[in-house]
This record gives structure tokens, C-alpha cells and sequence, in this order.
């Protein structure tokens, strides 16, 4: 049995590779309208490794507001309480979870490992801006988690 091809149709185009995702984020971060700097909420352990992924990201500076960092219930409650964030780091992926079960954020990425334990540290992606998104590929680049390697974490795959 055959299905019916609607040839008023083109066909589907194919996924666009990350590469093409990324430039296509960059190119419209670096539009001329004005925009909201990309706010970053990460766990106080977290603080130097992601000022470290900021730099060098390669993300213009006026496009990143100061990274906000906290303990993990106080930087959440600001969440589910209604502060705008556009990436939430943990030290866990309990608390990002929350988030996406609690309709606050899009994805949860898991993004390393901490040293030589099992914990997996994960990423709320809360607003879908490009910014956003290209921060979270760059922590997930080998020059990401390069960075991640220099404060002794590990990458996520590593072990499986």
C-alpha cells in the first residue's frame, strides 16, 4: 500500500546543522534593534567557570548582563517567583527540572560532571533568545567544556 504524495507541496527541507544554527542565533543577536541584556542565574560554585564560559564565549559584551550567583533555592525562588533569567546553571538537574515541570523553562540540558563524583550538573534554558542558546552550545563545545575542564569538571559523556 502506498501513501499519496501531495505534490503541491515542496518537499521537507533537512535539519540545519549546529553550525547553521549558531550563525543564524549570532546573526540575529547582533541585529541592530535594541535588546535585553542575556541574564544568567548559576549556583555560587559555579561563579568562576561561568565567568570564565562568558569570556570566552565570543558573545559581545553589551549583549550579557552580570551573571547573578546564589545558592540554588534563593536563585529558583527568584525564578518561580518571577524574576526573568534566560539560563539558569545548577549543580543538579533536581532544581532545573522543577523549572521546566513547573512550566518556567524550555529544556534541561545536563552540561558536566563534577570531578570524580556522579553528580551532573544541569542548565535550564528559560527563554528561547538567541543569546541564550548560544551560550548554552558554547558550554557544550569542546572549547566549553574546556573551560568547564579548567575547574575540574567533566564532560557529560564522558563516561557513557
Amino acid at each position: 500500500m502506498s501513501v499519496p504524495v501531495d505534490a503541491s507541496r515542496p518537499p521537507p527541507r533537512p535539519a540545519p546543522t549546529l553550525a547553521e544554527l549558531a550563525a543564524a542565533c549570532l546573526a540575529v543577536s547582533r541585529a541592530p534593534e535594541a535588546r535585553k541584556p542575556l541574564r544568567i542565574f548559576g549556583e555560587q560554585v559555579l561563579a568562576r567557570p561561568i565567568e570564565d564560559a562568558i569570556a570566552e564565549s565570543g558573545l559581545p559584551a553589551p549583549s550579557l548582563a552580570e551573571p547573578v550567583f546564589g545558592t540554588a533555592e534563593h536563585l529558583c525562588g527568584r525564578i518561580e517567583r518571577g524574576e526573568k533569567a534566560d539560563l539558569y546553571l545548577s549543580e543538579d538537574l533536581v532544581r532545573p527540572r522543577r523549572l521546566v515541570t513547573a512550566d518556567l523553562a524550555k529544556h534541561v540540558i545536563p552540561f558536566a560532571r563534577q570531578g570524580h563524583c556522579a553528580a551532573i550538573l544541569g542548565m535550564a534554558v528559560v527563554t528561547d533568545r538567541p543569546e541564550a542558546l548560544l551560550f548554552a552550545t558554547f558550554l557544550l563545545s569542546e572549547e566549553g567544556q574546556a573551560v568547564l575542564a579548567r575547574h575540574g569538571f567533566r564532560p557529560v559523556a564522558s563516561d557513557l
